[in-house]
């Protein structure tokens, strides 16, 4: 089975643009961590040790670089901030010739790239789950690291055979919807939800610079009520918002189901199939980024 991983490939001592240049001219992908000479010919363990040795430390992006397969999927992110998408071709190895040093590809892999902003195989943002781009734009992060998670992997599979023209069918976007949807498109399908189904009126002043503990105030009747929304991998504990001097009721939906133990009477939880259903019957409401996660699974399905 495919597994995911993440990539920064712009090295900060280097042109960005260069580095890419070069990985997508020789097709490959890597990242730098030089190992030393008396390193060459060594593989696996042996090679870790001698680079361990090297840095004086075990580099976390080089030693989960090394454990990538064939048929892995690599993301990353041209010069310009388009998203790439490589699908593995070769086991990783290291090297040391000159340009291995002047781009910082000393450990690779050759793969078929897609993406980028132009072309056939061009993947817009809209394209892109919203998992993948937060793994882009968290501080401190490791330039390599996994993504383990089943959804973003399954659409990473079909959006690489869609751009390719192979075969691949997804779950269902009821298994994966929700999922999918970047922070931005999720507060969104929330604030819909409350406001079509279940009659609350969103108040635009009472956004988020106003009332940091909520996405939004809404009101309904003689009642107000706060939002409070979290993307996958983020937990919301619903006890902090017992008795909520604010508001009078307080929404709250996580991706990832975890409320902690407590939920205060005050507090109303929103579950993923209240969600999926209102996509589905209000297609014609959903905002183009939202109905694409919806309709790109019905297409590949089809």
């Amino acid at each position: 089975m495919a597994k995911l991983w993440r990539l920064h490939l712009r090295p900060k001592c280097k042109d960005p643009k260069d580095v890419v240049r070069y990985c997508l001219r020789e097709r490959i992908l890597g990242l730098g961590w030089r190992g030393p000479a008396q390193a060459k010919g060594m593989r696996g363990e042996e090679y870790m040790e001698e680079h361990r040795k090297h840095w004086g430390k075990v580099v976390y992006a080089v030693r989960e670089f090394m454990k990538v397969k064939k048929n892995h999927l690599i993301w990353a992110r041209d010069e310009e901030g388009g998203y790439l998408l490589g699908r593995v071709k070769s086991m990783p190895h290291p090297r040391w010739d000159c340009n291995a040093k002047k781009y910082d590809m000393c450990h690779v892999v050759s793969a078929h790239i897609v993406g980028g902003r132009s072309g056939s195989e061009a993947i817009r943002d809209n394209e892109v789950p919203g998992l993948i781009k937060a793994r882009f734009s968290q501080p401190r992060s490791p330039a390599f690291q996994s993504i383990n998670d089943d959804h973003a992997r399954d659409y990473s599979c079909w959006l690489f055979a869609k751009k390719t023209g192979a075969d691949y069918v997804p779950p269902r976007p009821e298994e994966c919807f929700i999922n999918l949807l970047d922070s931005y498109d999720l507060e969104d399908l929330v604030v819909l939800y409350l406001q079509q189904d279940l009659n609350w009126r969103v108040v635009l002043s009472s956004h988020a610079p106003n009332t940091p503990r909520y996405e939004v105030t809404l009101v309904r009747q003689s009642l107000s009520a706060g939002v409070q929304v979290k993307h996958k991998g983020q937990d919301i504990n619903a006890s902090l918002y017992k008795d909520d001097a604010q508001v009078d009721q307080v929404f709250l939906f996580a991706a990832s189901g975890n409320y902690g133990n407590n939920i205060p009477k005050n507090v109303t939880i929103i579950h993923p199939d209240e969600l999926i259903e209102f996509a589905r019957q209000n297609l014609s409401l959903l905002p183009k980024s939202i109905k694409y996660w919806w309709d790109c699974s019905l297409e590949a399905g089809d």
